[in-house]
């Protein structure tokens, strides 16, 4: 009696675990469509191997889909979130390619993004949306403002790791990461001074905010101003002498830092100081 009994029972389980299932697909936003392609379809057009004629074509769909495409940007950003650690190791390539897909699909958005993006920077999506404000014009800038004077150390060195700068930005936000390199956070006065190494212009006096960083109490912050400084070049001759105290007083990785970053910035005074 008791297996006619179980068996009774294990049709309706199966009928009630079947209708569960239907009802969860069913209840799964559908991918949004446009000219009968899907969304994810269109993202290959923002990839490095994709012509111009197919990247205008996905800024084109972007577009005409509109914001509702925004919570499938947002899952892109942080791809990882839903994976375990194992498949998140082995899938961080894949996850790469969708971050950048997503911040292009931002783009694409234009000022319809800014409200979305500007909600991000305070989280741990924060360097993306950095990433992709910073090429959103102006009324993007705003928020990286706010979001660079944050009271939060940690949002203001998120913002800073996902900083691209150019010549639209560079204006607007080289002064408050100037003013973030005599922030009391390490990491805070590192970021920025990597992040100067970008900048399509520093005056004198920013120069010099970032040459004086090379006296930083930690050798990281020291190490960054550095590897700054070697990418700026030649327009950082006054960083000579400071940079041959560096060579010369240091040990190691910074030592070893400043002289090449003498030889990228003044040959011959690499090889009077040594550098072959």
């Amino acid at each position: 009696m008791k297996k006619k009994a179980a068996s009774r029972w294990k049709l309706p389980a199966i009928l009630i675990g079947a209708v569960v299932v239907v009802g969860l697909f069913i209840q799964r936003p559908q991918e949004p469509r446009y000219q009968g392609k899907r969304l994810s379809q269109w993202f290959a057009g923002f990839d490095s191997d994709a012509s111009e004629q197919q990247r205008a074509e996905a800024n084109e769909a972007i577009r005409q889909m509109g914001t509702n495409i925004v919570p499938n940007l947002m899952r892109m950003l942080s791809p990882q979130a839903t994976l375990s650690r194992r498949q998140a190791a082995a899938s961080s390539d894949a996850g790469k390619q969708q971050q950048e897909r997503a911040v292009a699909g931002f783009q694409a958005l234009g000022d319809a993004a800014i409200p979305v993006l500007s909600d991000l920077l305070d989280g741990e999506s924060g360097s993306i949306a950095a990433h992709a404000l910073a090429k959103l014009g102006p009324k993007a800038f705003e928020a990286l403002r706010g979001a660079l004077k944050h009271e939060n150390a940690a949002v203001r060195e998120r913002v800073e790791a996902g900083l691209k700068l150019d010549v639209t930005n560079s204006v607007v936000l080289v002064p408050l990461l100037i003013e973030n390199l005599k922030h009391a956070d390490t990491r805070v006065r590192g970021y920025a001074a990597r992040v100067l190494a970008n900048a399509s212009h520093l005056s004198a006096a920013e120069l010099g905010a970032l040459i004086g960083v090379l006296k930083d109490p930690e050798d990281e912050v020291r190490l960054l101003a550095v590897e700054a400084l070697a990418e700026i070049g030649t327009n950082a001759t006054p960083a000579i002498l400071p940079l041959l105290e560096v060579a010369k007083g240091a040990s190691g990785k910074l030592s070893r830092a400043a002289f090449s970053a003498l030889a990228a910035i003044d040959p011959d005074a690499a090889k009077k100081a040594g550098v072959r």
